[in-house]
C-alpha cells in the first residue's frame, strides 16, 4: 500500500491551488510548512545541508523501491488555513433554488459538462479513423482478387461507408455541441476572467521597483551559459518578449554581449524587425528537460516507465518538504519578518498526467517535470527576491530550468492571466526534477477567491489557447459572434468588416461581454464611414478596461480622433496611419503612460505635436514613433532619439522648438 500522498489510484479531491501549475487539477488539501518543523531543525539555515538519506542505487529483487521516510511533524496550520469540518452538501433543490436567484450554474457541474463534451469527442474521432483505414484497405482490395469476390467486396464497402457516414454524423454533431459549450461558457465566466486577468496584473505592477530587482535577480541567476549561433530564444522588445535568433557573440567567447534579430512572428525568418545587441542575462533560452528514472531501462511511453517516475517523485516529495522549511528559515532570518510561507501539494494525479501527457507530449512521460511540486508564497517582490537568492544556494537542489511569468512583458492570456515564476529543480539523491513555483500572496489571493475556477473551464475547453482566442482573417459572423461573446480577445484582419456587417460588428465591439485586449484592422471600410462611427462611446466605454493594441490603417476614415480613446489608458500600440484623420493631436494623448509605440504619419492631423507626447517615457525610450510627414519624417522618435527633418535631438523639447520655428 502506498503513502496517502503518493497513491497512483487515490481519486482526487478539492485543494488549494496555491501549489499547482497553470495546469494542475484538484488535489488533496495542501500542507504548509514552516521552519519550526521537525525537517528544519535538522538543517542548518545558511547552508541548507540535507539530512542523510538511505541509498539510492537500483533496487535488489524483493526490495522496496521507496526510500524510508522522515518522520516530519508539521507546524500548527493558521486558523483560516485549517480544514473545515465536513458539511452536508446543499440538496439539489437548493441548488435549483439558487439557479434561479442568481442565474449561475455552480461550476463543479459546468466543469463536469465541459469534461464530458471533450471526452466524448474522443473515442469518434478514432473509430471514424480507424473505419477510414478499413474502408481504403477494403476498397484497395477490391483490385486485387478476382470478380467471384465482387458482391462480398461491395457489400463490405457499402457497410464500411454507411458507418464512417454515421460516425462522420456523430462527429460533428459532438464538435458542434462543445462550440456551444465553449460559446454559452464564454458568456458565462467570460466578465469574470477577464476582470480576474486585470487584477493579476495590477497586483504584479504595484511594486515597480521591487518587481524590477526581482526580475533582474531571475535573470542574472537563470540567463546564463553560452548560446549557440542560429538558436531560437525571446527578448524584451517594445514591451513585449519576442522571438529572435542569435546571430554572433560579440567580443569573443568569454563575452557576455550578443547580436540578435528580434523577430515579429513565432516563426524563423519571418518579420525580422531589426538586430539588438544584449547581454547574456537579457536573453531567455529554451532548455528542454526529461525525466531519467534509476535502476532501470523502460520505454519513456510505458506504464512501468511512469510508475517509476511515481516512485522518484515520491522520494522527491520529501526533499520539497525540506526544501520549504529550509528556505522560508533562511529568509526569515534575513529579513527578520514573516513574509513568506511553503504551501506543499500532493503528488499530481494520474488522471491529469495522462491527458497531459496524450494532449501535449505524444504519450511520453519524460516530459512531466511536475508530479512532486510545491508553492513559495511571498508577501512582497522583497522577499520574493530574497526566496529565489535561497533557492539558488540551497544545497538540497539544483535549479536547471527558470520560468518568470511574473514579468509584465509575459503574455498571460494562456494562463487566465494568473502569474508566477516557475522554477524546475534535481533533487540530486536520485535525479528526478520537481517544480517550484514563487507567488505573491496578492496573486494568490485572487486565484483562491474564484479565479482558479474559471481557469480550469478554461482549461478544459480550451478557451485560453490562441487558436480559441485569437483570430485572423476575414471578419465574418462567425468572427463577430466571438467578438461579441467573448471568446475572441485579440482580432486581427486585412479586410476589415464588410459594409452589410459593419453594424453588427461595432454592436458586438460595445456589447457588455466582450473582452478584446488586441484589435487590428486594415482597409475594406466604405469611404462614407467616420472613425467616430467604428470608435463610438459605447464602444470606447467597453475596450478601455482592456485594450493594449490598436491598428486601424489604410482606411479612408476621416474626422478627428475619438476623445474616448484616450481613457484607454492600458494602450501599448496605436497605429493609425493612412488615414485621412483631421484636427489636432489632443493633449490627452499623455495620459497614455504605458505608450510603447506610435504611427500617425500619412493623415491629415494639424499643428505641432503637443507637448505632452513627450512625456512618454515608454514611447520616446524605444524603437520608433512616426507623427506625420512620412516622406520626409520631419518629426520622428527612433530609437529613443528626436528627429526634426532628420536633425537628431537629445530631448522632445528640443526637436518640438525646432519643428515650430
Amino acid at each position: 500500500m502506498m503513502s496517502s500522498k503518493g497513491a497512483l489510484d487515490a481519486p482526487s479531491s478539492a485543494s488549494s491551488p496555491a501549489a499547482r501549475s497553470d495546469d494542475a487539477e484538484d488535489s488533496a488539501t495542501p500542507r504548509p510548512i514552516s521552519e519550526s518543523s521537525t525537517a528544519a531543525s535538522t538543517l542548518d539555515p545558511k547552508t541548507m545541508e540535507r539530512s542523510p538519506k538511505s541509498p539510492t542505487g537500483p533496487p535488489g529483487p524483493g526490495t522496496d523501491i521507496r526510500k524510508p521516510k522522515s518522520e516530519v511533524a508539521l507546524p500548527p496550520v493558521a486558523p483560516e488555513q485549517q480544514q473545515q469540518p465536513n458539511v452536508d452538501p446543499p440538496s439539489y433543490g437548493q441548488q435549483f433554488a439558487a439557479f434561479l436567484e442568481s442565474g449561475q450554474s455552480p461550476a463543479s457541474l459546468l466543469l463536469q459538462q465541459a469534461t464530458a463534451a471533450k471526452a466524448a469527442l474522443g473515442p469518434l474521432l478514432v473509430a471514424s479513423e480507424a473505419v477510414a483505414v478499413q474502408l481504403r484497405q477494403a476498397r484497395e482490395a477490391a483490385g486485387s482478387r478476382t470478380d467471384s469476390w465482387a458482391e462480398g467486396r461491395e457489400r463490405e464497402i457499402r457497410r464500411l461507408e454507411t458507418q464512417g457516414q454515421e460516425l462522420s454524423g456523430q462527429t460533428e454533431r459532438a464538435k458542434s455541441r462543445l462550440d456551444q459549450l465553449r460559446h454559452d461558457t464564454a458568456l458565462l465566466i467570460g466578465t469574470k476572467a477577464a476582470s480576474n486577468a486585470l487584477k493579476y496584473e495590477s497586483a504584479v505592477a504595484a511594486e515597480p521597483e521591487r518587481r524590477a530587482l526581482f526580475t533582474a535577480t531571475a535573470n542574472r541567476l537563470s540567463n546564463v551559459g553560452p548560446l549557440e549561433k542560429g538558436a531560437k530564444v525571446h527578448v524584451v522588445a517594445d514591451g513585449l518578449l519576442k522571438l529572435a535568433i542569435v546571430l554572433r557573440q560579440e567580443g569573443g567567447a568569454d563575452s557576455d554581449w550578443y547580436s540578435l534579430s528580434v523577430h515579429k512572428a513565432e516563426k524563423s525568418g519571418s518579420g525580422i524587425e531589426y538586430e539588438k545587441r544584449l547581454r547574456r542575462d537579457q536573453i531567455y533560452a529554451s532548455v528542454e528537460l526529461r525525466q531519467a528514472v534509476r535502476g532501470v531501462d523502460l520505454p519513456r511511453t510505458s506504464i512501468g516507465f511512469l510508475l517509476a517516475v511515481f516512485r522518484d517523485a515520491e522520494d522527491s516529495d520529501e526533499t520539497l518538504q525540506q526544501l520549504g522549511a529550509a528556505v522560508c528559515a533562511s529568509v526569515h532570518q534575513k529579513l527578520g519578518a514573516d513574509v513568506v510561507r511553503a504551501v506543499h501539494a500532493p503528488l499530481k494525479t494520474t488522471g491529469r498526467v495522462m491527458e497531459k501527457v496524450a494532449e501535449k507530449y505524444e504519450g511520453d512521460f519524460s516530459c512531466i517535470c511536475d508530479l512532486a511540486r510545491m508553492t513559495f508564497v511571498c508577501d512582497t517582490f522583497e522577499a520574493a527576491t530574497s526566496l529565489l537568492e535561497a533557492v539558488y544556494v540551497s544545497s538540497l537542489v539544483a535549479c536547471v530550468r527558470s520560468k518568470d511569468r511574473l514579468m509584465l512583458e509575459f503574455d498571460a492570456n494562456e494562463t487566465g492571466g494568473y502569474r508566477d515564476l516557475l522554477l524546475n529543480v534535481r533533487d540530486p539523491a536520485n535525479g528526478h526534477i520537481a517544480e517550484v513555483q514563487i507567488t505573491l500572496s496578492s496573486l494568490l489571493a485572487i486565484k483562491t477567491g474564484g479565479g482558479h475556477a474559471e481557469y480550469k473551464l478554461a482549461r478544459v475547453l480550451g478557451l485560453n489557447k490562441p487558436d480559441t482566442f485569437k483570430a485572423a482573417g476575414d471578419v465574418d459572423k462567425r468572427v463577430i459572434e466571438g467578438v461579441r461573446c467573448g471568446l475572441i480577445t485579440d482580432l486581427s484582419s486585412s479586410t476589415g468588416p464588410p459594409e452589410e456587417l459593419f453594424s453588427d460588428f461595432v454592436a458586438a465591439l460595445s456589447a457588455s461581454t466582450c473582452m478584446l485586449s488586441h484589435l487590428s484592422l486594415q482597409g475594406g471600410i466604405p469611404a462614407s464611414k467616420k472613425l467616430a462611427d467604428l470608435l463610438t462611446p459605447r464602444v470606447l466605454a467597453q475596450l478601455s478596461p482592456r485594450l493594449k493594441s490598436l491598428s486601424i490603417q489604410g482606411f479612408p476614415y476621416t474626422g478627428e480622433i475619438p476623445e474616448g480613446l484616450f481613457a484607454c489608458t492600458r494602450l501599448e500600440m496605436l497605429f493609425m496611419q493612412d488615414n485621412k484623420l483631421t484636427g489636432a493631436l489632443s493633449p490627452k494623448i499623455g495620459d497614455l503612460k504605458r505608450l510603447v509605440r506610435m504611427q500617425l504619419w500619412n493623415t491629415k492631423l494639424s499643428g505641432p505635436p503637443p507637448k505632452e507626447l513627450g512625456q512618454l517615457t515608454s514611447l520616446s525610450g524605444n524603437r520608433c514613433c512616426h507623427l506625420w510627414e512620412p516622406h520626409t519624417h520631419r518629426f520622428y522618435c527612433d530609437m529613443g532619439k528626436w528627429h526634426v527633418d532628420k536633425q537628431e535631438f537629445a530631448s522632445f523639447d528640443d526637436a518640438l522648438a525646432k519643428y515650430i520655428s
